[in-house]
């Protein structure tokens, strides 16, 4: 009779072997993917704008991990963080998922440097492929520019998705609520108010790789946002079903024009049917509202 033994043996040896030969390959399937993520953001971000930059989580996550990090636009337009960590499964790594951002800081066109405070922001990117964005999402439950003549909001989200037959066009989303000006309004604009209870912008962007690249470049390149569907509520003053489109004339100046159905609500009493024209303008970190029954007025966001 043949000895059973030997054959116990290979049984017992066998699924070791499979679970070995999976594990050795599954681990170089991670650390190729894990090394080409590294490559792809270095290569994205100049080399001077990071400390270190490093991909972890074997074997149920990639997790992205930068120190230093600090993104600069020809404008003067800056964002920095002193870490950031996103995080991605093995199988799915074109979507990743914002799990901290320590110390972030925000700087506008000819303003000062401000530090950022956020209460349960949250941001996802979905990539198509390498280099092409599907879907970028930001929300939160309160945002503040943090020194003198600081702002703040109570919450919002952006939304932005790509055209996916036309890669020079992207779709917008944005919604504030609540937002508070950095400085008391005088004059006729004094009506108003420092807070900004709701504004509503919807609508497709073109030139979108030159506005990624900067807005300089995106100006020059005939860039603008056409508005399709809008609302503003600012003290007395609310608009809605507004369309307009939104341009950069200058090296900061943004301008925005909104056409819709506005509603005057002086001590409590609408007076609907008021059709107006509303004309916003960002210069120099000032933005100047006009359009509504002559009012002009100005504040400081920078």
């Amino acid at each position: 009779m043949a000895n059973p033994k030997p054959n116990r043996l290979a049984g017992l040896i066998w699924p070791f072997t499979v679970a070995a030969v999976c594990t050795g390959g599954y681990w170089l399937y991670w650390s190729r993917l894990a090394g080409q993520i590294e490559t792809q953001v270095r290569a994205a971000i100049a080399p001077t704008s990071i400390s270190t930059l490093s991909v972890t989580g074997f074997p149920y996550r990639l997790t992205l991990e930068v120190t230093g990090l600090k993104l600069e636009g020809q404008d003067g337009l800056a964002f920095a963080v002193s870490s950031l960590s996103a995080t991605a499964t093995p199988f799915n790594p074109r979507l990743w998922v914002l799990e901290g951002a320590r110390d972030p800081v925000l700087t506008l066109p000819n303003g000062p440097a401000r530090p950022l405070k956020a209460t349960n922001l949250k941001a996802s990117l979905r990539l198509r492929q390498v280099g092409r964005l599907e879907r970028f999402s930001l929300t939160f439950d309160g945002l503040e520019a943090l020194g003198e003549r600081g702002w703040q909001s109570r919450a919002g989200f952006f939304h932005v998705m790509a055209d996916p037959r036309n890669d020079s066009i992207l779709a917008v989303v944005g919604d504030i609520r609540e937002l508070q000006l950095a400085m008391p309004l005088e004059g006729p604009g004094a009506i108003l108010g420092q807070t900004i209870q709701h504004v509503f912008v919807s609508g497709p962007v073109d030139q979108a790789p030159a506005l990624i690249k900067s807005p300089l470049a995106w100006r020059d390149s005939g860039g603008k946002m056409s508005i399709m569907a809008g609302e503003l509520k600012w003290g007395p003053v609310s608009l809605a079903k507004a369309t307009g489109e939104v341009t950069l004339s200058g090296a900061d100046r943004w301008q925005a024009t909104l056409m819709g159905q506005a509603a005057l609500k002086p001590e409590g009493i609408a007076i609907n049917g008021l059709s107006a024209p509303v004309s916003l303008t960002l210069v120099d970190g000032r933005i100047y509202v006009s359009g509504l029954a002559g009012i002009a007025l100005a504040d400081r966001l920078r």
